[in-house]
């Protein structure tokens, strides 16, 4: 295996070396030609002749390289980098590889396959290496910078903070489990994949009876993981993206990112924690007796309020967790992390008078009341905590299990013990991996493919919003209530409403099934001119004037142009002139826009584009 610097570079040259090796001279030309690094196999027996004119091979074939998934071997102790600077290294060698098979338009043979296996991302490296006044690694940052976009350097410094690879160890374990427990094989999905080490780490006998599918946000990433396993359909968006049928898949494992934010998915009627969204999605989508198996922070488990478990636990079984020490990630992702191997059944017909204590709520922990902690992970003594608890001064209180890595392995299979196996449910039918999804051919495809969620964007005078219902166009919601009476027919304006927006929503002719919401209060008013009535809400999409469409894209280009001015200076060695530029452009826009419409904190402005996840971005330069 590809231990040293030195190793790395020699297979990123192999190629090329090889390739110097075949040249051959022309007479006819100055130039020197590339051949196929198999073609002097082909023209060996050839006469001259034959040899001046016959045409050359530029480039390899894709026969020529077998098309393989990437499988681990059996001893690993070796085969990941162990210093920080060996990561980097190795993770820089494998982005410039990835690049040059892209542009190669060609499939990785095994020997560079290895290589990009031992990509594990930035996790753990991020306060050295994306230090930008650390010395230490600048020529490193300065070559990583040369090999990708903005974009995906910027990504990359993001996902280091939210993104561990795991231990093919933990994986195999993971896997030993779903086998002792009889899954033999089936569609199996993994929504956090990174390169793919679950794939790569299956036992054959699984393999050979699945239909793989994987999902990875980062685009370098996705790439690496497309040259990894060339035989998984693999999507390179986020998760909530893709859009997978429910009750699709027999198996649902992943590693679900660490963060502290939300996911808006138009199929749920609001947004998840991330860690929350992948437990809750990934059931959605396992047929009724699928499993998911997810490695996931602790906060799934012991969160106080607005816990998923109480979502799901009218149709899963919760089969058992394991609750790791801090150390399981150190080895490859270089951090420490608490986390849970949780694992799921989905159970449509399951009995809701069963009592399951990890769906009873959490509880303060006995000895410290600042956290909360799942009865399930309870206890000094708890056989599936892998360690000692202990509670760190961070955040008003941190839960953490302290424990040693070298006997993880046999630890984590003895827990295992303690995980019930899931039930047989005959369920055999499935649906369709994929939803057909129907494309709005009348929105142009510069929209669809890029207006960010909860974003308005404009082509010609035409408005675009994306919510999690779609994409509308030059619209935007309105309210208007009136009052009704106990059979829910109209008795009265509300006294506050003009003439001309009356008219304007009677002119829509709209029904209740297609309002965007309708509320109704739940007692009737008890005094004055609205006595024994109820008070109606609906909020609909209102038509936009001339004047508020052009002051929608009078915001959206002064969001455009601060998001840039932001952006750039992220970068310590940023253009000064592409700087001014942006400058020079967004301050007399602005006082243009004040000019002609007002300040954006204005009633009007803000009504219209409060709706913006950047708007308060944007009115902050007021």
């Amino acid at each position: 295996y590809l231990n040293s610097l030195e190793e790395i570079e020699q297979v990123l040259s192999h190629v090329e070396l090889e390739k110097e090796d075949s040249e051959i001279e022309i007479d006819s030309s100055s130039e020197s030609q590339e051949i196929d690094l198999f073609s002097y196999l082909e023209e060996e027996n050839e006469n001259e002749k034959d040899k001046e004119t016959k045409p050359l091979i530029s480039s390899i074939e894709e026969k020529d390289v077998p098309v393989q998934d990437f499988d681990f071997p059996d001893d690993l102790e070796d085969f990941y980098p162990k210093t920080n600077r060996e990561k980097i290294e190795t993770n820089i060698a494998a982005i410039e590889l990835v690049k040059r098979l892209e542009k190669e338009k060609r499939q990785a043979n095994p020997e560079e396959q290895e290589l990009l296996a031992k990509y594990v991302g930035w996790g753990g490296l991020a306060n050295e290496f994306f230090d930008e006044l650390n010395p230490k690694y600048e020529t490193e940052r300065l070559t990583l910078k040369s090999l990708v976009s903005k974009s995906e350097y910027s990504t990359m410094k993001q996902s280091s903070l939210t993104a561990y690879y795991t231990d093919p160890m933990i994986i195999r374990q993971i896997w030993q489990k779903l086998l002792d427990d009889g899954f033999e094989g089936g569609r199996i999905l993994d929504p956090s994949m990174g390169t793919g080490n679950f794939f790569a780490a299956m036992p054959r006998s699984i393999r050979d009876k699945s239909e793989l599918y994987g999902v990875e946000l980062d685009s370098v990433t996705g790439a690496i993981a497309k040259q990894l396993h060339p035989n998984v359909h693999i999507e390179v968006r986020g998760f909530e993206e893709v859009p997978y049928q429910n009750n699709s898949f027999d198996l649902v494992l992943t590693n679900v990112p660490f963060g502290n934010f939300r996911i808006a998915d138009k199929n749920y009627d609001k947004p998840y924690m991330i860690h929350d969204y992948f437990v809750k999605h990934s059931l959605d989508l396992v047929r009724d007796g699928g499993q998911v198996s997810i490695i996931s922070s602790i906060g799934t488990m012991d969160k106080r309020t607005d816990n998923v478990l109480q979502e799901i636990k009218t149709n899963t079984h919760f089969l058992g967790g394991v609750r790791l020490p801090d150390t399981a990630f150190k080895k490859i992702a270089g951090t420490r992390v608490t986390t849970d191997l949780l694992f799921f059944q989905k159970n449509q017909a399951k009995n809701l008078n069963e009592e399951e204590l990890v769906f009873s709520g959490s509880i303060p922990f006995e000895e410290d009341k600042r956290v909360w902690i799942n009865p399930y992970f309870d206890g000094k003594y708890n056989t599936q905590v892998l360690g000692e608890y202990e509670v760190r001064n961070f955040n008003g209180g941190t839960l953490n299990v302290k424990g040693e890595s070298e006997t993880l392995a046999t630890e984590i299979m003895k827990a295992f013990e303690n995980v019930e196996a899931p039930k047989q449910i005959d369920n055999s039918l499935k649906a369709p991996v994929f939803i057909q999804e129907e494309v709005d051919n009348s929105i142009p495809s510069r929209i669809r493919e890029n207006l960010a969620l909860y974003s308005f964007g404009y082509e010609g005078n035409q408005i675009y919003y994306r919510d999690t219902h779609g994409i509308r166009k030059s619209s935007k919601v309105d309210e208007i209530s009136y009052y009704v009476d106990e059979k829910v027919d109209f008795k009265a304006w509300d006294s506050s409403l003009s003439e001309h927006k009356i008219d304007r929503f009677v002119q829509l002719h709209l029904t209740d099934e297609k309002a965007l919401d309708v509320y109704k209060s739940e007692e009737a008013s008890k005094r004055g001119k609205y006595k024994g009535l109820f008070k109606k809400t609906v909020f609909y999409e209102s038509p936009l004037s001339d004047k508020d469409i052009s002051r929608i894209k009078g915001m959206v280009d002064l969001r455009e142009t601060y998001q840039s001015l932001i952006e750039i200076q992220r970068h310590p060695d940023y253009s000064r002139t592409d700087f001014q530029a942006l400058l020079s452009k967004l301050n007399p826009d602005y006082d243009r826009f004040v000019s002609q419409f007002g300040y954006l904190n204005a009633s009007v402005n803000r009504n219209l584009f409060d709706s913006d996840d950047k708007y308060s971005l944007l009115a902050s330069l007021e």
